[in-house]
């Protein structure tokens, strides 16, 4: 290793320690992609993060030292490390942009909430009871620091966050038992309760267009202009619904006119294709089965090898009670731990139904999206890597993205082979790109929260959930976007790159980490493919 590389080393690795110890919490959960995912110390103690104003400071100015110091190396385009590099300073310039610009520490309630319920999950899950008595204990010291911190918040955050408290509130009963001071717990969560109420309530979260862009461009890892992402949207909501149009003949038996309403043909095909009810009596074991069928399918493709005992485990639960108030859907979560030991489908469902109506037709996409070959096979091939960079950094960009990409693999294939696949992934894929409408028009003030709500209804999201989904899409600006802007990255690489040796284009995603786009197509482009360690 030559000096630089020492050099860039130690830098990687102190900043990504001393991140881990400020914000345990954070980084351990994969709720916040502004920070990296990697494992603090709460196999020996359980303490919360600290967002005192001193504290973020220190961590603002010990960023700002590192990119400094990162400038001062010089490491050649044809090195490993070039990449790393890359990585390491788009991402540590997204955190100074989101602790220092858009500071939702300030603003944000809901984001100090989450933090709660993620720290009380991950002590759970640790199956300690002298750790989860530590995190109980800290309580109100954490919350407290969201008192202090909060100046303003946005009208529409000021619902949610009273919404999520009555949610902590719940899962601190639920812990009651275990908390010898539940009621100094409940009683932080009311005093931020009533600092909510007390704020001004017109505030608008008005994000300055040059932080904006960087938001879209950067800390989504798009490179894009908001423009650019604008047309992108259009685009795929266009072939989409072609696609939609032309399988959903086909299941209908009958001509569709293009003028018709998404939401009139979504419903008109899902009452076509719906699955009989003995479907919905164990959800739990229906994604199991899922998981199995299509981790089959991609060993018997030579996607990936038969070997079982490589294979990092992923568990299928129903959504506990205390993730409900941070997860509205079905979703996927893995501990960074360093070599990982499981990951865990959260399968959302409702008392007397099974799977909620959106997920129980389109199951098979959402396992494919959440487990193999998405989210969990990324996961826990990215938490396997030695290299603290590429284990520990993620994008939203290439996460959502490659996710969304699994679906098609599967298509691409033969596991989903008929005009009722081909519709689901098409109206899956509308359906993500309308939100990222949504969510591009509510940050630039093209819409307002009813006029979005509409949008959201005519593509087939009921009124009241799409109302909640709108002031949801808020509280994280861009997100919605890189769902649609990521899996049409990845079709465009794969069209590129991957038809003629599929196993070796999913090889050499899995086993790099989540690259910048830039470096990853360098990979494709005639470069070796070699793990990285």
């Amino acid at each position: 290793m030559t000096e630089n590389n020492e050099i860039f080393a130690q830098i990687s690795t102190q900043i990504m320690n001393s991140l881990a110890r400020t914000f345990p919490v954070a980084c351990a959960s994969d709720e916040f992609y502004f920070f990296p995912h990697i494992a603090g110390y709460e196999t020996t103690t359980a303490p919360w993060d600290d967002f005192s104003a001193e504290s973020v400071r220190g961590i603002v100015q010990e960023i700002s030292d590192s990119l400094s110091d990162l400038n001062n190396i010089t490491i050649p385009d044809d090195n490993d490390i070039r990449a790393e590099k890359n990585m390491l300073v788009l991402f540590l310039n997204n955190l100074s942009d989101q602790l220092n610009e858009l500071a939702l520490w300030k603003r944000q309630p809901s984001f100090y909430l989450t933090l709660m319920n993620a720290g009380l999950a991950q002590a759970l899950n640790h199956d300690n009871n002298k750790l989860l008595q530590e995190r109980l204990r800290g309580i109100p010291e954490f919350l407290n620091q969201a008192v202090q911190n909060i100046e303003v918040v946005p009208f529409h955050w000021q619902e949610i966050s009273l919404s999520m408290t009555e949610d902590c509130k719940h899962f601190l009963d639920l812990l009651s038992a275990h908390n010898r001071n539940n009621e100094l717990s409940l009683q932080a969560v009311k005093h931020l309760e009533d600092k909510i109420k007390r704020l001004p309530q017109e505030t608008e979260m008005n994000i300055h267009s040059d932080l904006l862009e960087r938001i879209y461009s950067n800390h989504l890892a798009s490179g894009l202009k908001i423009s650019e992402i604008s047309n992108i949207l259009k685009d795929e909501t266009s072939e989409m619904l072609q696609i939609m149009i032309a399988e959903g003949e086909k299941i209908l038996k009958n001509p569709v006119k293009n003028s018709i309403i998404p939401e009139a043909l979504i419903n008109r095909v899902y009452e076509k294709i719906n699955f009989k009810s003995s479907k919905k009596e164990d959800p739990v074991k229906m994604f199991r089965n899922e998981i199995d069928q299509i981790r089959m399918h991609l060993t018997d493709s030579g996607i990936l090898e038969d070997e079982p005992e490589k294979f990092i485990p992923v568990m299928v639960e129903e959504m506990p009670q205390y993730f409900r108030a941070i997860r509205s859907a079905s979703s996927y979560s893995i501990y960074p731990k360093y070599p990982p030991a499981n990951g865990t489908f959260y399968v959302l469902t409702t008392s007397g139904y099974g799977v909620p109506s959106e997920n129980l037709d389109e199951y098979r996409m959402l396992t494919a999206h959440e487990t193999y070959p998405g989210h969990h096979l990324l996961d826990s091939s990215r938490l396997a890597l030695k290299n603290i960079i590429r284990r520990s950094l993620e994008f939203p960009l290439f996460y959502e993205g490659w996710a969304c990409f699994a679906e098609m693999l599967l298509s691409y294939t033969g596991y989903f082979t008929n005009p009722a696949d081909r519709f689901i992934l098409a109206k899956r894929r509308y359906w993500r790109a309308v939100r990222g409408q949504v969510d591009l028009g509510l940050q630039t003030k093209k819409l307002d929260l009813e006029s979005a709500a509409n949008i959201l209804q005519k593509a087939g999201i009921p009124f009241n959930r799409a109302i909640a989904s709108a002031k949801i899409y808020t509280l994280n600006p861009g997100y919605q976007t890189c769902y649609t802007v990521g899996i049409r990255r990845f079709l465009d690489i794969y069209d590129r790159y991957g038809k003629e040796d599929l196993r070796k284009f999913v090889m050499t995603i899995l086993i790099n980490g989540e690259v910048l786009f830039p470096d990853l197509e360098k990979l494709f482009n005639g470069l070796q493919i070699k793990r990285i360690n």
